[in-house]
């Protein structure tokens, strides 16, 4: 927070030129969470169609590249790995400042261990190939993640640093 014309005015903190107050900010807080709950609606609603598809084995569904790779009891799971990214891009794109923050890598490792379990405990791919490809993969950014923290020193708030390990994921 600064001082300017003797009023308290906030800034964000990975966007300087952004001022957090008035109404202007209220605003934009305001469309983005319609936005977000916009997005939630429509994932709910695609979820329903998705479970009706998978069953009545309507394999014809235009839905049916969503869970066809996965068994049956495992439908879900394209949900789970699309919430996976969307929760390591939120957490490294807009917590704190960049990948040098000591919550953001923590947050990461804790989302990245979670879907680690859930692929081991469900092996939710047909195939025991596909299962083990995508549970190296994780394992492989989970290392990558807990690399990123013992370089942060290095490579403070680099921006790229941040984008590469977005993008691996």
């Amino acid at each position: 927070a600064e001082y300017m014309g003797g009023a308290r005015v906030l800034w964000l903190a990975s966007a300087p030129w952004i001022v957090c107050a008035g109404s202007k900010y209220a605003l934009v807080v305001c469309l983005a969470c319609v936005v977000l709950c916009t997005l939630a609606a429509v994932a709910a609603a695609v979820a329903v169609l998705l479970r009706r598809a998978v069953r009545a084995n309507n394999n014809t569904s235009g839905l049916e590249f969503l869970y066809k790779p996965f068994c049956r009891s495992a439908w879900w799971f394209e949900g789970a790995i699309l919430g996976r990214r969307i929760a390591v891009a939120i957490i490294t794109s807009l917590l704190a400042r960049g990948p040098s923050s000591p919550v953001v890598v923590p947050l990461v490792v804790v989302v990245l261990l979670v879907a680690l379990f859930a692929q081991v405990r469900w092996m939710p791919n047909w195939t025991t190939l596909t299962n083990v490809v995508e549970t190296v993969g994780l394992g492989c950014t989970l290392v990558s993640a807990v690399a990123l923290q013992m370089l942060s020193g290095t490579y403070r708030n680099s921006p790229s640093v941040t984008l590469i390990f977005v993008a691996a994921n």
